[in-house]
């Protein structure tokens, strides 16, 4: 039974990776594409007019969550006419190193 556990869950795992065949660049221009065909706030031929920067894997980074203690709420100002200020929880930070420098973001 131990066996056939095993081998299922490893046959899963090789299909998993397998799966995952588009290179870096591939994936973020998908992601870009969906982005722009399904933005809630630009619409029609003002859509053709958000742009990208080049892709580059180069600003590909490893990044760590750690979740905040607390669940602080913070007001900002968003793109909307209907609620022009929303409260946002921080979730936690995350940390990443860019070149040689190291940083931090919130996660809300």
């Amino acid at each position: 039974m131990k066996k056939i556990l095993l081998l299922i869950i490893v046959t899963l795992s090789v299909k998993s990776i397998v799966a995952q065949t588009g290179s870096y660049t591939d994936e973020i221009k998908i992601y870009q594409n969906k982005y722009v065909n399904s933005h809630e706030v630009v619409k029609g031929k003002d859509r053709k007019l958000i742009g990208f920067y080049q892709v580059s894997p180069d600003y590909k980074v490893a990044a760590r969550f750690e979740k905040s203690k607390d669940s602080t709420t913070v007001a900002m100002k968003t793109s909307g006419t209907k609620i022009p200020i929303k409260n946002f929880v921080r979730y936690g930070k995350i940390y990443f190193m860019f070149r040689i420098s190291y940083y931090y973001m919130f996660v809300f």
